[in-house]
């Protein structure tokens, strides 16, 4: 995680509380949530020189159906005086105007959280005193999960009456683990340092009453974890007992380390509970409880909105355009999937030939060979099957009109998703597809609604409507909402992904220009449908409806050979264009302050 690493850098720490009885799944926006937490979390840290951020999370009311969470973000930072609180979420103005200069940041992070909090039906409010630090807080009113949420087996491990030492010097991460362990029945003890550590561990031995399980901070006083596990393991009295190690992002070790010094699993703070629960359940020899059901060393999922386990499928994806293939790419690596890329339909045929794919993703307009082609050339080779099922096409038309549906399925594809999607919409066309479901001809889906109306349902049901626009958002030439949604898909240690997918879109999106303005130069009608449909695909991913809208005319006017009309359409998409650039240069300064630390 991006902010660990931060925090860690700084010596900082960076603990999360979630009390025991919250339940583990709501409905709601995850990018909106995201973003606050994105934003306040990074302000701590900015402003932190030494000790710790702690994160909570607790329902403030509730009714049958919704809950309104209260979010706590803790530092022991500069603090805020209290004539400077009131214009906190205008202006950020911590401690003085000094602040800014030796800081950096222009407080919009604070500013963006408040209008997030607002549209989510929540509030924010900030308690700090000067010198001592901040508490910024925020609520959220969120739906209740009409699927009960996946819950480690307490019961389990009450039966096995386990003892477990937590040896930490950061008073809060002993408390926050304490609370957890004992949530599931486990009796614990602390301790601040190796010295106490080790007493503890050898006067348990000698009453008979020894410790199953210890959880080791890498950094404890006196000694550092490793130098603890090894001195535990070299005592016959104490060396029985079990060893996590709890390390922050920046901690590198690899598996000979960590085993020769007698450590069994290793964490990276702050632990979800889920990897905490198994870990535990693993050293003492029970993986048969382990609190989720993924594959060996597979990533836990969190979501806010109603999910399933990661789908763990192999996916190809068949797109010409940078900008699509790197958001879908990471869509789809999100919900637990395999993925690779082809670029052209050529690409794709020997992908399906070489490889079996669980399904395949399939742009429609393509240089070499277009989707439809493609798709009557893979169902002309035989129908690939994976595990004798016959291999599934979807769609991803740019510019869905009347008709299209039948085109799709009339080339063989089983079902389309319209660009840009949101990632709950893909996963809704994925477990359509890809979990058990009644065996049907294909003819069966082609033949009636009733599947596709069944995949609008699931999306409807899934998926909150997006709230509306906010007013100043039609005045600029970007949806954030896009955007946010993007940074959702930052996978933890991962390069900053939209930084990325903007450069991308800079580099293609200049191309992209550059090819309108020849092919007007030279009359090419074909030429021009084709780039102003890429550029128009790729701006609607990144929000700029717009000039999506500009590049959809002029695609038509290539596909009409109406090349009277290309010229002024032409003009107008470089004007807003510049106007996309200015803002989404703005977003990329914000992604670089953000990485030193800012909000």
């Amino acid at each position: 995680m991006l902010l660990s690493e931060h925090a860690a850098k700084k010596g900082l720490e960076l603990v999360c509380a979630i009390p025991p009885g919250l339940p583990t799944r709501y409905r709601g926006d995850p990018s909106r949530l995201q973003r606050i937490l994105t934003n306040l979390v990074g302000n701590a840290i900015k402003f932190t020189e030494r000790g710790e951020i702690a994160v909570r999370v607790g329902i403030a009311e509730e009714s049958e159906s919704e809950a309104l969470l209260r979010f706590d973000v803790r530092d022991t930072g500069i603090g805020i005086a209290p004539e400077n609180q009131v214009r906190a979420f205008n202006s950020f103005t911590q401690a003085d105007s000094s602040t800014t200069r030796k800081y950096g940041g222009t407080g919009l992070g604070l500013a963006i959280s408040k209008n997030l909090a607002e549209i989510m039906g929540g509030a924010i409010g900030v308690e700090s005193e000067l010198g001592k630090g901040s508490t910024f807080w925020f609520t959220v009113r969120l739906r209740k999960s009409t699927k009960p949420g996946v819950l480690p087996q307490r019961s389990l491990l009450q039966e096995m009456h386990l003892h477990v030492l937590i040896v930490d010097h950061n008073p809060t991460n002993r408390e926050i683990l304490r609370h957890e362990l004992e949530a599931w029945s486990i009796s614990t003890h602390s301790a601040n340092g190796a010295a106490q550590a080790l007493e503890k561990l050898r006067a348990a031995s000698a009453q008979m009453k020894p410790f199953n399980l210890a959880l080791i901070d890498r950094h404890t006083p006196e000694m550092d974890g490793l130098e603890l596990a090894r001195t535990i393991k070299s005592d016959p009295a104490i060396r029985d007992v079990h060893l996590i190690l709890l390390s922050s992002v920046l901690d590198d070790y690899d598996a000979k380390q960590l085993s020769g010094a007698g450590i069994e699993h290793h964490l990276m703070k702050p632990a979800r509970k889920s990897q905490l629960f198994d870990c535990i359940a693993n050293c003492m020899g029970t993986a048969q409880m382990r609190s989720w059901a993924l594959p060996p060393g597979g990533p836990p999922v969190v979501s806010l909105a109603d999910s399933v386990a990661p789908l763990w499928h192999r996916i190809l994806v068949v797109e010409d355009n940078d900008v699509n293939q790197e958001v879908t790419k990471e869509m789809l690596e999100m919900l637990g999937c395999r993925v690779e890329i082809a670029k052209d339909g050529e690409e794709a045929v020997r992908a399906v030939k070489d490889k079996a794919y669980n399904l395949v993703l399939m742009d429609c307009h393509m240089p070499v060979m277009d989707g439809f082609e493609v798709t009557r050339v893979i169902r002309r080779g035989g129908d690939w099957e994976v595990s004798g099922i016959r291999l599934p096409i979807v769609a991803l038309p740019a510019d869905p009109v009347q008709g299209d549906r039948e085109r799709c399925l009339a080339a063989g594809m089983d079902d389309y998703l319209s660009k840009p999607f949101t990632q709950g919409e893909l996963r809704s066309v994925l477990e359509k597809w890809l979990l058990p479901r009644p065996t049907l001809p294909r003819q069966a889906y082609a033949a009636s609604g009733t599947d596709q109306q069944a995949s609008e349902t699931a999306k409807t049901a899934e998926i909150p409507a997006p709230c509306a626009p906010q007013a100043v958002e039609d005045e600029t030439p970007i949806d954030h909402r896009a955007l946010l949604n993007i940074a959702a898909l930052q996978r933890p240690g991962a390069p900053p992904l939209l930084a990325k997918v903007i450069s991308m879109y800079f580099q293609g999106s200049n191309e992209l220009l550059g090819e309108l303005r020849q092919a007007l130069k030279d009359g090419n009608a074909e030429a021009t449908r084709k780039a102003a449909h890429s550029l128009k695909s790729s701006s609607a991913n990144l929000g700029a409806g717009q000039l999506a809208s500009l590049c959809n005319e002029l695609e038509d006017a290539g596909r009409r050979n109406s090349m009277e009309k290309a010229g002024p359409l032409l003009g107008r998409i470089k004007t807003e264009h510049g106007r996309v650039v200015a803002v989404l240069r703005e977003e990329l300064a914000g992604v670089a302050n953000a990485q030193s630390g800012s909000a």
